[in-house]
C-alpha cells in the first residue's frame, strides 16, 4: 500500500515539476476535510490525454516499462538531483560522484554511462557522438539507417540502456549499491542456462553474471543464446 502512495505522490511531483505545486494539487481535493477521490480521477485522466506521448518512444519492440522511463527522461520529469535541490544538499551524480547529476549527465556525459555506451554504440555499430538524451533518440528513431532488425535493435538498446542505468542510479541510492539492480529489476527477469540473471526482449538478451577474470559483467546475447561479445566489466 505505502508503494502504491508513494508511486502516486511521485506521478503528481512529475507532472507538477515542483513538491509546493503538487502540494498544492493535493490540497485540491480535500473538501471539507474529505479527501475527494474524483478530483484526484479527473485529474489522471486529463492529463492521459492532453499529454501527447511521442509515438517513436511507444514503439512495439520496446518493453511498456522501458518506454515510459524514456518518455520521463525525454520530458525531462525524472527526479534528478537537480530537480530536487530545495531537498537535498548533494547534487552529484550517484553514479560517478564527479559532477551534479542532470539527465543528460546521468545518462550520457557520466563517466559509467560513458563506458556503457562505448560497448553499445560499437554492437549495434554506431558512430554518432550522443551527448543528450534528446537528440541521441531523435537520432535513433528518426535518423537512423540499416535493415529492420538493425533499427529494431538500436531502438531497443536506447531504451534498454536508459532504462538499466535509471535503475542503478536508484539502486546506488537507496541501498549503496551499484550492480546489484542492473537488470533484476527489468520487465521479465529470468536465469539464463549459465546462471546469470538478465532479462529478453525479442531478439536481444541482457545479462549479468560474474566472471572468474574480471569480476561483475553485463552482456549482450541474441535470442538464441549467441554471443554478441558485448561485454562490460569489470566494475
Amino acid at each position: 500500500m505505502m508503494k502504491q502512495v508513494l508511486l502516486i505522490r511521485d506521478k503528481i511531483f512529475a507532472m507538477e515539476r515542483s513538491m509546493q505545486a503538487a502540494s498544492n494539487r493535493m490540497g485540491q481535493w480535500v473538501l471539507e476535510g474529505r479527501f475527494c477521490s474524483k478530483s484526484a480521477y479527473e485529474f489522471f485522466r486529463l492529463r492521459r490525454e492532453i499529454i501527447t506521448q511521442p509515438k517513436m518512444v511507444w514503439s512495439s519492440c520496446i518493453m511498456p516499462k522501458n518506454s515510459f522511463i524514456l518518455w520521463l527522461g525525454l520530458k525531462d520529469r525524472l527526479l534528478t538531483r537537480d530537480k530536487i535541490q530545495e531537498f537535498s544538499e548533494d547534487k552529484s551524480c550517484p553514479l560517478c560522484t564527479n559532477l551534479d547529476e542532470s539527465v543528460d549527465h546521468l545518462f550520457f556525459q557520466c563517466n559509467v554511462a560513458k563506458q556503457v555506451w562505448l560497448c553499445v554504440k560499437q554492437w549495434l555499430g554506431i558512430s554518432r557522438s550522443m551527448s543528450t538524451l534528446k537528440a541521441a533518440s531523435k537520432w535513433i528513431f528518426k535518423e537512423a539507417k540499416g535493415t529492420w532488425i538493425q533499427a529494431k535493435a538500436k531502438k531497443i538498446g536506447l531504451a534498454c540502456v536508459v532504462y538499466y542505468i535509471w535503475e542503478a542510479r536508484n539502486e546506488r541510492i537507496f541501498k549503496g549499491n551499484l550492480m546489484v539492480l542492473l537488470l533484476n529489476s527489468l520487465i521479465h527477469a529470468l536465469f539464463l542456462d549459465d546462471g546469470c540473471c538478465g532479462f529478453c526482449s525479442e531478439n536481444l538478451v541482457m545479462c549479468y553474471g560474474l566472471s572468474p577474470e574480471a569480476g561483475p559483467v553485463l552482456m549482450l546475447l541474441l535470442g538464441d543464446g549467441t554471443c554478441c561479445k558485448f561485454v562490460i566489466g569489470p566494475f
